[in-house]
């Protein structure tokens, strides 16, 4: 684990620093107490940006905007509440809010959502799970949309 800066130059468990960039093997962010941290399938990164800047970021690299792709979404899919953000291939978040913490949860490295309940475990490729305080049918209405913006993504590349 290390912490972030702007320049995101980050220190990993083994000490070695270098540039890191969010990728498609993010599984899902938490922000919570004004920090955010990244999760992959083999570590966890601690930004001192916000999430909805390292998306923006992410965005404007590929010469879009966070807002236009989110609008775009909204307009397609007709989605009106907590549109899933489509940032790339192999990468499109939704959102999960608890009482404590937000969360962005890639839905193309999630399996499976099942809970009972108040509580919510969401299962990732690679054996990875996070429980969340949020009913399931929320979290799977969420997901839901997500699976549908990459079905139709994938209908494009055919």
């Amino acid at each position: 684990r290390g912490t972030f800066d702007d320049t995101m130059v980050f220190e990993t468990s083994m000490g070695r620093k270098g540039k890191r960039q969010m990728d498609q093997e993010t599984l899902f962010f938490e922000e919570k107490n004004g920090k955010t941290a990244e999760t992959k399938e083999n570590e966890t990164i601690i930004h001192a940006k916000s999430i909805k800047k390292i998306f923006e970021s992410l965005c404007l690299s590929r010469l879009t905007t966070l807002q236009g792709r989110t609008m775009a979404v909204q307009k397609q899919f007709g989605y009106r509440y907590n549109a899933p953000v489509y940032l790339g291939p192999g990468m499109i978040f939704f959102r999960i809010r608890t009482e404590d913490a937000v969360y962005w949860i890639n839905g193309e490295k999630t399996i499976f959502v099942r809970g009972t309940g108040e509580t919510t475990v969401i299962s990732f490729r690679g054996g990875k799970t996070l429980r969340v305080e949020k009913p399931p049918k929320t979290v799977r209405a969420a997901y839901e949309k997500a699976l549908e913006i990459g079905n139709f993504i994938n209908r494009l590349h055919l």
